[in-house]
């Protein structure tokens, strides 16, 4: 049985082109509220409009990752409460959770694996940059929402080329994204890299996102795209049962300085986070 034919680049460009570009409606929530002199009012009518969006945002702001002192029942309180760089990133999240939700046979997850581990990792960002001050915090929560997003286009033409990566993985030891660089020529973060730029993120997104696995090669916002492939590390290592002393083993030393964070914190923030991680509140 011979081998099956990997993609090429020009077949899964095509594909990237048809991911469902962010709706006008969020597009506008998302310029208004990187407009100073747009009040909450106006952001919270915008959002209204969209009865998905409205149900998505106060679903998200509800979460406990965010730790609220308060349920939150009016997209109002949301914008008050949150504040608009926050209510920014719900909006793109709201877009995104039913693309992320998909199942993905071609990596062998289950419908709603990537959006769980993209939210776990979003978060976690988020915190990591608010702690080291060393990435925008809004912006490390939408990359690392958004790290995976390029498997939801891979995942279609890997089909069976699947279990060849997984073995040539556990062959020569190396983490699935390297398989897929040796086979494709490309991964699926450089495949996320060109759905955002699609969107018309801004460069340090688009970066964040294209180098998570490669962190040093970053020269638009290194410090966001260590913190995003932090972030992705300690999420996937608790996921997979390790202990939160032993996480920061497992990320690269030069990456958490890099990022701003020392191992001693590191520690104690996955620890604290790790049963949220383990179950984010997602569905």
């Amino acid at each position: 049985m011979s081998a099956p034919t990997p993609p090429t680049l020009e077949q899964v460009a095509d594909a990237v082109a048809e991911v469902p570009a962010l709706s006008l409606t969020v597009q506008r929530v998302m310029d208004a509220c990187s407009d100073g002199a747009t009040d909450a009012r106006t952001v919270s009518e915008m959002i209204l409009a969209d009865q998905g969006l409205t149900a998505n945002v106060l679903k998200l702001a509800n979460s406990a990752y965010y730790g609220l002192p308060r349920r939150v029942t009016t997209v109002t309180d949301a914008v008050v409460l949150m504040g608009m760089s926050t209510v920014r990133s719900l909006a793109v999240s709201s877009h995104t959770s039913q693309l992320l939700s998909r199942p993905l046979p071609g990596y062998a997850m289950a419908r709603g694996d990537l959006w769980r581990h993209s939210l776990a990792v979003a978060f976690v960002s988020r915190r990591l940059a608010a702690e080291s001050g060393g990435a925008p915090v809004e912006e490390a929560f939408v990359a690392g929402l958004l790290h995976d997003l390029g498997k939801v286009v891979l995942s279609d033409f890997l089909g069976d080329a699947f279990d060849e990566l997984t073995l040539t993985a556990h062959r020569h030891r190396t983490p699935l994204h390297v398989a897929e660089r040796g086979m494709l020529g490309f991964d699926h973060a450089d495949l996320g890299a060109r759905i955002a730029a699609a969107w018309r993120f801004p460069a340090p997104l688009v970066e964040a996102i294209g180098l998570h696995h490669r962190p040093f090669d970053a020269t638009v916002a290194p410090a966001l795209a260590h913190t995003v492939s932090v972030a992705d590390t300690a999420c996937l290592m608790v996921t997979a049962g390790a202990d939160p002393e032993s996480v920061p083993l497992a990320v690269d030393p030069a990456s958490l300085d890099a990022a701003g964070i020392t191992r001693e914190r590191l520690v104690v923030l996955i620890a604290e986070l790790e049963p949220l991680i383990s179950a984010p509140e997602s569905e």
